[in-house]
């Protein structure tokens, strides 16, 4: 598939469905072993893309993965601390949460829909529309098609009006994510300490967020796609768009060999350099 991430702390990216994205290898691989410190362990990682003309859906495997394994080590660091994560399989009230997703994450969520059983895949783009439909009526379908005007408050704001409309993601079922080894990098990085009831109707004073060691790694990801400047405003997708927005908006071409790719994402989501060398 072109891209791999192995850690010397068996923490692993996610493989299945997301692995599917890109295009099959056709120059070669190239491999960048890198060590770094992520709180209190120092973790060893092996990363393998392409060597070639490479799609940014295909280092998701890799955003993914530095997304779980920090916020792996942050939530176990928590719980050292005697600060236990309340988060656990069906418990979903923070899935009806506005979710931003990067415009990459939305085809690959496209893609992971499309390879569905034919009567599942159904249900899930039925719940698709279900819920754009909801935010039709709630006159919030438009604002979040547009959501790159939005000024600084708008998020605050419109996050709380989408919460209370309940409409759960398309793919939780029976109060569990159902694509879990493919969820999108803001769904890694959330977790809480707080208590699991308080997220039913959270707040600013009742809901403790773990610290995620890197510092928003969805927007560091859309900067290493995109070339943005630091501080510019990166394009999200509302997870509940995500398929509108894939199918109306094409995939852009590769524009970038693999070893570019993966250090502008790898730098920019952890600001640890990838040995030149290897991404020459």
């Amino acid at each position: 598939m072109g891209h791999a991430m192995r850690s010397s702390d068996d923490m692993r990216p996610p493989a299945g469905p997301e692995a599917q994205s890109g295009d099959a290898p056709a120059h070669g691989e190239v491999t960048a072993n890198i060590e770094m410190q992520i709180l209190s362990r120092r973790i060893s990682l092996q990363l393998t893309v392409d060597s070639g003309p490479t799609r940014a859906r295909a280092l998701l495997p890799i955003a993914h993965g530095l997304t779980q394994i920090a916020s792996d080590i942050a939530c176990s660091d928590s719980e050292a601390n005697g600060k236990p994560v309340s988060c656990k399989a069906g418990c979903g009230a923070c899935c009806r949460q506005l979710i931003p997703i990067t415009q990459t994450e939305a085809h690959q969520l496209l893609a992971v829909v499309a390879a569905m059983p034919d009567t599942r895949r159904i249900e899930v783009e039925r719940r698709f529309v279900d819920a754009v439909s909801r935010l039709q009526q709630a006159d919030m379908l438009e604002p979040l098609r547009n959501a790159e005007r939005w000024s600084r408050l708008d998020p605050v704001e419109f996050g709380d009006r989408y919460f209370r409309l309940g409409i759960a993601c398309p793919f939780l079922e029976h109060e569990s994510c159902s694509i879990h080894e493919a969820r999108p990098m803001t769904c890694r990085a959330f977790s809480v300490t707080s208590p699991a009831a308080n997220c039913r109707n959270p707040g600013p004073d009742n809901i403790v967020p773990v610290q995620h060691p890197l510092p928003r790694p969805l927007d560091a990801f859309g900067r290493a796609i995109t070339g943005a400047a630091e501080g510019t405003p990166i394009p999200w997708v509302p997870l509940a768009l995500a398929l509108d927005y894939a199918r109306s908006v094409p995939e852009q071409a590769p524009e970038y060999t693999g070893p570019q790719l993966l250090r502008a994402v790898f730098e920019a989501m952890t600001g640890v350099p990838v040995p030149e060398q290897t991404c020459a």
